[in-house]
């Protein structure tokens, strides 16, 4: 908690460690300094001596296996050290997506250079050489998808390039991972000498997620790096409600048969996406409800929980998808209602009777069945009419169905 004058606690907020060092010790300038510090928080005599058992166990779980370090396997894996590299708790995830016959798209995203170094562990596993999860089988030879990442095809890998917070300036080039300075233009890649495979796909946020939606749509895998440069000079996310310039994300209207997208990141704060840029499809200028994406999108990615809990992604990804679910139900429902409403010409009595049951304490997030009684039947009763045509009937059908399905 940040001290105040004379040791005094200051507000009621609480900081990490790390977010406090960004206070005191901030800016680029003093990145090494704050690491150097960060580094030693659980020694003695520094502010986290009393963590250090929590941190002694969190290593543990870090490392290989004595049987696995050193081997062949473990090297050809990229493991020459002594400690993981990708957490396991991912490839859990990838495995029990498998088992469930779930399809879906990876693309592994980051600011900096280690892409190459996540292939090399991460394609072992897809080929059932990783000396912690033999047998994998992830690489197509099973007939199923290949996940494989590919820097020889230049369809499966690429850079982002920023330059404006509306996007429009904003292009995603494929087949190269280098990237040009802040005041450099795309012209950069114009030498076909240095950059002979690349597609530049230029024309803003639109046209970048026309192009990542073909790969989102059908299961595979894609690496891509990041604009560190445009995000620093944004102010590294600073702040909440508004855009940040950092990895880009744009959400479409969810649908059944759509890709639900989820992004993990442990740059995420709990107050704002900070590291990732969220946008609207369609409404490129709407900041979008934090209580949305962090119930439904964005997983602030705790490195301690992830280290220690073999299910940790896996316990994610099934709340996701059990708060879309809830999402779409509810908004199913409130469709239902409002077609029954509008088809019977009682409208009106139902927002006179929504207005009457005192509703402001009502939870979207819950089941509906927390929709007053009263309001339903306005919605839903009509007095028996010989004359009631057939889609009223069906309106009126699909709304009770929809009220007493809890």
């Amino acid at each position: 908690r940040p001290v105040g004058v004379d040791g005094l606690f200051f507000g009621e907020e609480l900081l990490s460690y790390t977010e406090h060092l960004e206070r005191v010790l901030p800016g680029q300038g003093n990145k090494e300094a704050r690491e150097a510090l960060w580094h030693r928080f659980t020694w003695t005599g520094e502010p986290g001596e009393s963590l250090r058992a929590h941190c002694d166990t969190f290593l543990a779980a870090l490392q290989l296996p004595g049987n696995v370090v050193g081997t062949a396997a473990a090297e050809q894996a990229g493991l020459n050290g002594t400690s993981v590299f990708v957490i396991p708790a991912f490839f859990n995830l990838l495995l029990h997506l498998q088992s469930r016959g779930a399809s879906f798209c990876l693309v592994f995203r980051t600011f900096g250079k280690d892409l190459e170094a996540v292939a090399t562990e991460f394609n072992a596993f897809c080929e059932g050489r990783h000396p912690l999860f033999p047998g994998a089988c992830f690489d197509g030879r099973d007939g199923g998808v290949d996940y494989r990442i590919s820097f020889q095809d230049p369809r499966r890998f690429g850079t982002f390039v920023r330059r404006s917070l509306c996007g429009s300036e904003d292009a995603l080039v494929y087949g190269t991972l280098q990237q040009p300075t802040l005041g450099e233009t795309l012209d950069f890649y114009r030498d076909a000498s240095r950059f002979p495979d690349v597609n530049v796909v230029s024309g803003g946020v639109d046209a970048i997620h026309r192009s990542l939606r073909r790969h989102f749509n059908r299961p595979g895998s894609l690496a891509l790096r990041d604009y560190f440069p445009f995000w620093r000079s944004q102010g590294l996310g600073e702040g909440s409600g508004k855009f940040n310039g950092g990895k880009l994300l744009v959400l479409e209207p969810f649908t059944r048969t759509g890709a639900h997208q989820m992004f993990f990141d442990d740059h995420i704060s709990d107050l704002a996406p900070k590291i990732v840029d969220v946008r609207s499809h369609g409404q490129p200028e709407k900041v979008l409800s934090l209580d949305l994406l962090f119930a439904s999108h964005l997983v602030r990615a705790e490195p301690l929980e992830a280290v220690t809990n073999p299910r940790y992604f896996v316990d994610h990804v099934e709340r996701l998808v059990q708060s879309m679910d809830r999402r779409q139900l509810v908004r199913a429902r409130m469709r239902a209602l409002l077609l029954a409403a509008v088809a019977s010409g009682r409208l009106g009595d139902a927002i006179k009777a929504t207005r009457e049951a005192q509703l402001r304490d009502y939870d979207a997030w819950r089941a509906p069945g927390d929709f007053s009684t009263r309001a339903r039947r306005a919605l839903v009763e009509r007095p028996s009419s010989g004359g009631r045509s057939p889609g009223v009937a069906r309106h009126q059908a699909v709304a009770r169905r929809a009220c007493a399905e809890r």
